[in-house]
């Protein structure tokens, strides 16, 4: 059975409390909790133990999941030895702040690279940070977005990463702009796939931010792919930038839409 989760960033200012009632009342198997972005559910590195155990009672009081710790995150071939250590240490700390709150997987980005060179540095860093975030049960998640838009990108790294802890996450917007049919994106994910976001669910009505259109996406064809091919993580909605007041409805009408295109 597919699972469906929500980013926090559809209501920022939402406390934890607000989030798992709405998760639960809707009928969402999980929560994604955006980190580092000054958001109100109280999920952030240095966080008292005592409110991580408050939180997960909660989650699991529901028989909610928190689905994914998602950051700011962005790994670079191109920048100096510091800012990558620096960068794979932040991977770290973040993996075990997942650990913690039950997040099975961290999300991260990556900027493309121009030669194999950079390539070789970017497999390095990611393999490098899978390997702490194992120690911690957690797995690395590598997004079709930024600089690396494409499931044929992502899918040339991770071939070359090569270890369980470094998976994929699919943003079916940005394959879709890149080019790629809803199979070939799928079948060249399928191998590393952990994690799904899913954009903007009706073209037609500009409630959210996004930054170009795409080709509409066939859901129900997207969803049978899925379930023939046993997919067991979240599909998680990305939805940013609408007013916080109509939040919950946004949320209720999805929910709905998802239900009927299984």
């Amino acid at each position: 059975m597919l699972r469906f989760s929500f980013m926090s960033c559809i209501a920022p200012g939402w406390d934890f409390g607000r989030l798992v009632e709405a998760a639960s009342k809707l009928n969402y198997q999980g929560i994604e909790l955006r980190v580092g972005a000054r958001q109100n559910h109280g999920i952030e590195e240095g966080v008292p133990t005592a409110l991580i155990e408050n939180y997960k009672e909660k989650l699991a009081h529901l028989n909610l999941a928190a689905s994914c710790l998602a950051t700011s995150i962005i790994f670079s071939p191109t920048t100096s030895d510091q800012s990558r250590l620096e960068t794979i240490a932040r991977s770290s700390a973040l993996s075990r702040l997942a650990a913690e709150i039950g997040a099975p997987i961290i999300r991260i980005s990556a900027i493309s690279f121009n030669d194999e060179a950079e390539l070789e540095s970017l497999t390095r860093d990611l393999r490098l940070a899978g390997e702490q975030a194992a120690a911690y049960g957690v797995t690395v998640v590598l997004e079709t977005t930024a600089g690396l838009n494409s499931a044929s990108k992502v899918s040339a790294v991770l071939e070359k990463v090569n270890i369980p802890a470094v998976g994929a996450l699919w943003d079916v917007y940005h394959t879709t702009r890149s080019g790629e049919s809803l199979s070939e994106s799928y079948n060249l994910l399928k191998p590393y796939l952990r994690h799904l976001h899913l954009n903007q669910l009706l073209p037609q009505k500009r409630v959210l931010t996004i930054g170009q259109p795409a080709p509409r996406v066939d859901y129900p064809a997207l969803f049978k792919l899925l379930q023939d091919g046993g997919y067991t993580g979240f599909i998680s909605g990305e939805w940013l930038g609408i007013p916080e007041p109509m939040a919950f409805d946004l949320l209720k009408n999805y929910r709905q839409l998802l239900q009927q295109w299984l």
